[in-house]
Parts: structure tokens; sequence; C-alpha cells
């Protein structure tokens, strides 16, 4: 009997372990986010003429989280994110001008480096939420022409459309702060502002 009491306590304590590591599994599952088609990324800017834009035809992110946050954005954190990467080639960025796209190429040394890449160091998430999601504050390294420099900036992020996120955000930088001189043109009649925005509007969802 004292035997039987044994093995059956065994028995329970094994279950339970088995229980607890299908759990701690399951909690730590990581999941890997790219972009949806309809994702938007664009530069805008001005000029002693006329303001200008131009969109990333094509561009990549690689987003590695929990598992949760696709299920729950109360349970959104920070610590749960594993990667965060933006390529942008500047062989892809289309302003509608073929003139405009040959000068910003060269503005941004694209021969030497052909891309625009951001690399995540650190989000917190926003304590409450509303309607319009969770504000997300995001930083890390933004390289440009290859220089690269340390960047902050604020986000929207929003659980919607059957497990996929959206985020919204701009940000605001100096060409000079990454040695890329704004492209001219007629003689030099024609500059471009020395301030752009990068406007994105992002659909994230599984891979």
């Amino acid at each position: 009997m004292e035997h039987q009491k044994k093995h059956a306590i065994l028995s329970l304590l094994s279950i339970s372990l088995l229980f607890l590591i299908g759990f701690s599994s399951q909690s730590n599952e990581k999941v890997n986010l790219v972009l949806a088609d309809e994702s938007e990324l664009i530069i805008k800017g001005g000029s002693t003429l006329h303001s200008w834009d131009s969109e990333a035809t094509e561009f990549s992110i690689l987003f590695q989280v929990g598992e949760e946050w696709l299920t729950d954005i109360e349970k959104w954190s920070g610590e749960r994110v594993d990667t965060l990467q933006v390529i942008v080639p500047v062989e892809k960025l289309e302003s509608g001008r073929s003139r405009m796209n040959r000068d910003m190429r060269k503005a941004l040394n694209a021969d030497d480096h052909p891309e625009i890449k951001f690399i995540w160091d650190e989000i917190v998430v926003g304590e409450g939420s509303n309607e319009n999601g969770k504000v997300l504050n995001v930083k890390g390294s933004l390289s440009i022409a290859g220089e690269t420099r340390s960047v902050e900036f604020e986000t929207l992020g929003e659980l919607f459309d059957e497990n996929r996120i959206k985020v919204e955000g701009s940000y605001n930088l100096n060409m000079r702060d990454y040695n890329v001189d704004p492209p001219t043109a007629f003689f030099g009649t024609l500059k471009a502002d020395e301030r752009v925005a990068i406007e994105f509007n992002l659909v994230l969802e599984r891979e």
C-alpha cells in the first residue's frame, strides 16, 4: 500500500513537472513577423521650389517577438522583443522623377552603401492603451550613406485583423547629420531642404 502511495505521488509530480515545462515552453515561444503587401514607407522633404516625396517600393522588416504580441495587446512587452531590423535598398526609392532619383542615389552614395538600415536597441511599451493602440518608444541605430547614428522615436502599435500588427509613425532627420549634401539642380537654383521626414505605415504578419 505504501509503495502504491509513493508511486502515485511520483506520478503526480511527474505530470506536474511536464505541465510546467510545457507551459514554460509555450509562453517563451517566439514568432517572426514580416511586412504585409499594404505596408508603406515614404521619405518626404521640401526644396526651394516645391515639396517632394520618395516611396520605398521595396523594403524588408524582421520583427521577432513573443507569441503573445499576436494575441493580447495588454501583454506587449519590450523585453519580449528579440529582433527588429529594417532594410531599405536605396535603388528602390522612387520619386516619380528620373532626375531626382539619380540625384538622390548619388547623394546617398548608393554604389558604396546600397542600403539604409535600422537596427533596434530597445523598445519600451507605454502604459495603458486606448482604441488607437499602444505607444511604442523605439531606440536604435540608423545607417545612411555609410554613417550610423543613434535615433529614438515614437510609434503607435495596434493589434488587428486576425492577429496582425499595424505600426505607424514618423521620424525627422537632418541629412547633414549623415554627411549627405542635399541634392541640387539647375545650377543650384533648386536645392533640397536638408531636413526630411521618414513616414511609415506598416502591417506586420506571421512569416
